[in-house]
């Protein structure tokens, strides 16, 4: 069983840093779960053997640094001292002062100063609205009329069992996810959550709309025997006995691993942008969320992104 001295071993033989799927790969140990890579990494992490540097897992410098080997003291032979006057010895350490005050000058440009969220939520509280309340009403909006306010709720055939779990308002089934919803699936690793919207993802390009798909575990096409994600879909195509020409035409692909560069935000963000509107995308999917963290508290803001933009543009 791996333990978590082993991932401190191995990152130490991979000159200190290493990223997740690296790290399982050469352990051989599942990425997530009970007693994974994820969960060690999490508990060093915890006792400050490790920090997250973006895509990869570091040694702290106490840690990264190599132990010296001890070596027998020897009598150090000093050489004979040279009297300095004090009038130079003065200079020198004002000198060392000013270097060391500039240093911590810039560094302190670089840290923005944490917000302090108690004012930050008080502050608004407090202000007088008198001043802005025409701006302000601008953004409360009122119901329309009865005949504008009513649309009808229209289902998204999937072509799986989804289909079958959302109802109209008279019990029926809605034969489809409602249109223009934002759903995550979630579960346990290995319950399926890939092969489930693999198969959403060929059944609605073989039935003619659009769909991009954005792969952030595997990748699309492989030079190597690897049984590649392509490869995983041309299977189900042909098992579900659907057209491969009709999804080469419908289904665009966003692979994270063959290009790294997607998984910088601003990149993806645009490379999504770009494809929605200009193919006129119908259904977005990408497996998984996770692809859109790059730290701690980024994932939530950058779904909520994805959320409002994909709602806007309907």
């Amino acid at each position: 069983m791996v333990e978590e001295n082993d991932i401190v071993e191995f990152l130490k033989a991979k000159g200190g840093q290493a990223s997740l799927s690296e790290i399982a790969e050469g352990l051989n140990i599942p990425k997530y779960g009970p007693k994974s890579t994820y969960a060690l990494l999490q508990s060093l992490k915890n006792k400050g053997v490790v920090e997250r540097r973006g895509e990869l897992w570091a040694l702290t410098i106490e840690e990264a640094k190599p132990k010296p080997e001890e070596k027998p003291a020897e009598a150090p032979v000093k050489p004979p001292e040279q009297p300095k006057p004090e009038a130079a010895v003065a200079p020198e350490i004002e000198s060392l002062v000013r270097a060391m005050a500039q240093t911590l000058a810039e560094a302190m440009k670089s840290v923005r100063a944490p917000a302090d969220e108690w004012e930050l939520a008080t502050r608004p509280m407090t202000t007088k609205i008198e001043e802005g309340k025409e701006k302000l009403s601008a953004l409360v909006l009122r119901p329309d009329e009865a005949i504008e306010a009513k649309k009808p709720l229209i289902g998204f055939p999937t072509g799986t069992f989804l289909d079958q779990l959302f109802l109209t308002p008279e019990g029926k089934s809605l034969g489809g996810i409602p249109i223009c919803g934002q759903f995550a699936i979630t579960g346990l690793p290995g319950a399926g959550k890939s092969i489930l919207v693999e198969e959403i993802a060929v059944r609605v390009a073989a039935s003619g709309r659009k769909v991009l798909y954005a792969t952030a575990e595997d990748t699309w096409k492989s030079a190597t025997p690897r049984f590649d994600l392509q490869s995983r879909l041309k299977q189900k195509a042909d098992i579900l006995g659907l057209d491969w020409n009709k999804i080469r035409e419908n289904l665009f692909v966003l692979d994270t691993v063959a290009y790294p560069e997607l998984r910088n935000w601003n990149t993806f963000a645009e490379t999504y942008r770009y494809v929605a509107e200009k193919e006129k995308i119908e259904l977005a999917i990408i497996d998984s969320v996770t692809v859109l963290e790059s730290y701690r508290g980024a994932l939530k803001y950058r779904v909520m992104e994805l959320a409002r933009y994909n709602q806007v543009r309907g």
